[in-house]
């Protein structure tokens, strides 16, 4: 027994041997590879920082990927973990051996001139969970191995990309932007259902078609999404109750009424659904969602403008588009005081009454209503001369005089337009660098 049990320890003292053997190995071929992978990226793509590093990981006698500092270059245990490159200047094809780099969990080539393709080999790196090659110039398709690699982080915005991006839309993904390339297809009611770990989505100026998924209310995560100017149909859906801050469906070919269950947002701070083919009214009920930032421009909207807009409690500057559309009634004189509406469009609309006194609470440094059919005086008070730089009331029937304190107001504004009204001001009053008033009137 003692002679049997001696065999199997030294057995098994052999066995140890060879195994941290063959881990001594496996590390130095993993360092071989990261170095090799490095001295591509300074010979082929020269990243500036590297200019005048003083060990080159060309040297190739490394005995660790860190041995030497490197700009942008994290380790652990001897091996690249993160290759930090934003705005670096690269240039050349995008470095196929990082698919080497076996150890690999965060590149960032943020904001360089790398060409050419995404390599399907990058999908074999297990550990990556962030991935940001925004603005280069990659062109192609995103490779199917990366349905594999599910990443946490992804973001490719701003390239020549295109092609299918659903490999994209994984479980473990928070941030995803695909905004500013070509991508097509659909958006995959099935993968957005367990995207339930996404914060940000933004995927747009694609040529993305189809309907939104109602899925995306299982995403309870979600407080930015961002789809506009895609070639998105079909009605607006439900969306996540709590989080969303940011929803941005704009130029698509949505139609159908705005939602009134939009109000049940409570976060939401930034609505835009700007240049689709909505119709019905604008849900009085957005009023009680504290919405800043509204752009409804560009639809067939009809009815009021909605007065619950002009009581939010709230000390933060708002911006209200509700220009381009066929909205009727007045401008709402129902404003609470004290509120800050940096920016009112209500342009192109067929809306009538006068030009409420309570306007000159807001505060605007922009003012446009032009092509209504308002009427009266403007009052003297309209224009708080501190603020206000871009103001057009052309094409109204507007009468009477221009109030003599507007004077200094107009001639600092940016722009401004009083044309085409019922003025009896012969004297423009207008910055001689943009339009004056011509003293017309449509209606005589």
């Amino acid at each position: 027994p003692c002679t049997l049990l001696s065999v199997v320890m030294m057995a098994a003292a052999e066995l140890l041997v060879v195994v941290c053997a063959l881990i001594g190995l496996c590390a130095a071929d993993g360092v071989k590879d990261d170095l090799a992978a490095l001295c591509d990226i300074k010979n082929y793509n020269a990243p500036q920082s590297w200019a005048k590093v003083e060990h080159s990981p060309c040297e190739g006698n490394w005995s660790s990927t860190c041995q030497y500092a490197l700009p942008g270059v994290q380790c652990e245990d001897g091996f690249a973990t993160h290759l930090i490159l934003a705005n670096e200047s690269m240039t050349g094809i995008f470095p196929e051996s990082l698919s080497n780099m076996a150890h690999m969990k965060y590149v960032n080539f943020y904001n360089n001139q790398l060409k050419g393709t995404i390599p399907e080999s990058l999908g074999n790196l297990n550990n990556l969970y962030w991935l940001d090659f925004a603005y280069n110039q990659l062109f192609g398709t995103i490779p199917a191995s990366f349905e594999q690699l599910a990443p946490e982080y992804v973001h490719l915005q701003g390239n020549y990309l295109s092609g299918p991006f659903d490999m994209l839309l994984t479980r473990n993904l928070y941030d995803l932007n695909l905004e500013a390339n070509s991508f097509n297809g659909t958006l995959s009611a099935s993968k957005i259902s367990g995207m339930t770990n996404a914060e940000k989505i933004n995927l747009g100026f694609n040529e993305i078609t189809g309907e939104i998924p109602d899925t995306f209310v299982k995403c309870t995560m979600l407080y930015e999404l961002k789809l506009h100017s895609n070639k998105l149909t079909g009605t607006i859906p439900t969306f996540p109750k709590y989080e969303v801050r940011i929803l941005d469906l704009s130029n698509n070919h949505l139609s159908g009424t705005i939602p009134s269950q939009l109000s049940y947002l409570t976060m939401l701070e930034q609505l835009q659904l700007a240049n689709n083919k909505l119709t019905g009214t604008i849900p009085e009920a957005l009023g009680t969602a504290h919405v800043l930032f509204l752009n409804v421009s560009g639809n067939a909207l009809t009815g009021r403008i909605p007065v619950a807009l002009f009581n939010i409690k709230t000390t933060r500057p708002l911006t209200y588009d509700f220009s381009h559309n066929q909205l009727t009634g007045e401008i709402p004189s129902e404003i609470r005081d004290p509120l800050y509406v940096d920016t009112l469009k209500v342009e192109d609309n067929q809306l009538t009454g006068t030009l409420p006194e309570q306007l000159a609470w807001l505060e605007m440094t922009h003012f446009t209503c032009n092509d209504n059919h308002l009427t009266g005086t403007i009052p003297l008070d309209f224009v708080n001369d501190k603020y206000m730089q871009w103001i057009d009331v052309s094409n109204n029937e507007l009468t009477g005089t221009i109030p003599e304190g507007w004077k200094k107001t107009l001639k600092k504004a940016q722009k401004c337009d009083f044309s085409n009204n019922c003025f009896d001001d012969p004297e423009p009053m207008c910055n001689s660098n943009f339009t004056r008033t011509d003293n017309r009137c449509p209606s005589l």
